[in-house]
């Protein structure tokens, strides 16, 4: 919150096979399993948008995902 402005945030990391919060999970999946992760970041001015966009990342980046062996 800065000046009466409230900003709205949401972050995970993603590998495109795996999506959690937790730094010491995707470490550790990252070595285990050698998958690369990246690090999504979400902030928008309310709520409702916010909700809005997550579902549009996550179906978006859902349809991208090419699973490999």
């Amino acid at each position: 919150e800065k000046k009466g402005a409230t900003l709205y945030t949401a972050w995970w990391y993603e590998s495109g096979l795996h999506r959690t919060n937790n730094q010491f999970e995707w470490r550790w999946k990252s070595f285990k399993e050698n998958r690369d992760y990246r690090l999504a970041n979400i902030t928008t001015a309310s709520q409702a948008a916010l909700d809005d966009a997550i579902k549009k990342w996550i179906t978006e980046s859902n349809a991208a995902v090419t699973l490999k062996p």
